[in-house]
């Protein structure tokens, strides 16, 4: 009997460090290291898929302060989430379909559009004043019905189709004092799962810490710089941005309050909110703030070579192309409002004089590229 239970306790400790071993393994994640010091590069040295997509908007409808962009099968959503509170609906080719903009607290209206998911042929609004989603059928948008949400969300909402569930950032306070944080939200926007965070990084996560490249979602966590990937009901780290002696110290994460953040911020040079996240074959790109958040630089990895570079500037069009809206379906997405951008401009982009001819240079401009190559040393 003693031998048997000898073999029982060997074999278990054999079963735990193997069990062991392989939840390591799982959690194991790649760092992404990145020295102190930037370069200045040409666009084209990073990029050589720089599409520049015609918005073809009636003069009866105001394109408003855009938030962010989005694809969903066949649409391409232009989110105004402070200024007109309005989305506006495109197909891929750039042709306007509809918009939405029903300010108000009767049926099929809303006081806050802050957030947006589409389902299928459904389009969701999130009213974080009202507390309610309202649902629309597409391209129409006819009132379907609202219900009540089931709690706070902030930032993007992203549908996930192969699961039939979608992903945002909630900031519902838990006992413990940390924030309900990443959530999985079923076909009626309730919550079925979620993952806790600190109260600073959902405070910090808004435009550009989700992004869809392919059928895959990423989730860049500010102030922590771990990109996790979605992987059915739950995220797995799998790259850990380290910016060295400019890294945040580890604090940061959880302070609620923005005056202590900046208190920190002013006590040395800090890299840190990674976002707007992307993949290219090899070549991973980023955004994130340094020293304040009015600076942006872009950070690039070959994960062949296993090297990272920092760049502060990419020639005559950063203004137009350092400060992506979003990542969606594998692309940076900007907008280039009419009085923002001229012939020079567009020659600058790679377009020839025949194409800007034909060209209606009274619209917005949709920008759509990809970081996906690494410079040269």
């Amino acid at each position: 009997m003693k031998i048997i239970n000898i073999l029982f306790l060997i074999f278990f400790s054999i079963v735990l460090i193997s069990c062991s071993s392989q939840r390591e393994d799982l959690i194991k994640i790649k760092t992404l290291q990145f020295q102190s010091g930037s370069r200045i590069v040409d666009f084209s040295e990073i990029s050589d898929n720089l599409e520049i997509v015609l918005l073809n908007i009636p003069d009866s409808v105001s394109l408003g302060r855009i938030h962010s962009i989005r694809y969903y099968a066949d649409y391409l959503i232009l989110h105004d989430k402070d200024y007109a509170q309005a989305l506006y609906i495109f197909n891929k080719s750039g042709d306007f379909i509809n918009t939405l903009r029903r300010i108000g607290s009767g049926p099929g209206e809303f006081t806050t559009l802050e957030s947006y998911i589409i389902h299928e042929d459904n389009l969701a609004v999130y009213d974080r004043g009202l507390q309610k989603i309202i649902k629309y059928q597409l391209p129409n948008l006819s009132f379907l019905e609202s219900f009540e949400a089931s709690g706070y969300f902030r930032g993007d909402l992203l549908n996930w189709n192969s699961f039939g569930h979608s992903i945002g950032l909630s900031d519902d306070e838990l006992e413990n004092g940390s924030y309900r944080g990443l959530v999985f939200l079923d076909e009626n926007y309730q919550v079925i799962f979620n993952n806790e965070k600190p109260a600073g990084v959902i405070e910090a996560s808004q435009r550009g810490n989700l992004s869809n490249i392919g059928n895959r979602i990423f989730y860049a966590e500010p102030f922590s710089e771990i990109i996790y990937a979605m992987d059915s009901l739950d995220f797995s780290p799998v790259y850990q941005v380290d910016f060295g002696k400019n890294s945040l110290p580890k604090i940061a994460q959880s302070l609620e309050e923005a005056e202590d953040f900046y208190e920190i911020l002013r006590s040395q040079d800090y890299a840190f909110a990674v976002h707007n996240f992307n993949l290219i074959d090899s070549v991973i790109s980023f955004n994130f703030y340094w020293r304040t958040i009015e600076e942006i630089r872009i950070g690039l990895y070959d994960l062949i070579n296993d090297r990272g570079i920092i760049i502060s500037d990419i020639g005559p069009l950063e203004d137009y192309l350092m400060w992506p809206f979003s990542v969606s379906d594998g692309y940076n997405l900007s907008i280039l409002y009419p009085d923002e951008y001229d012939k020079e401009i567009l020659l600058q982009m790679g377009l020839s004089t025949d194409e800007i001819s034909k060209f209606d240079m009274s619209k917005p401009f949709l920008l759509k590229y990809s970081i996906n190559n690494f410079p040269n040393q």
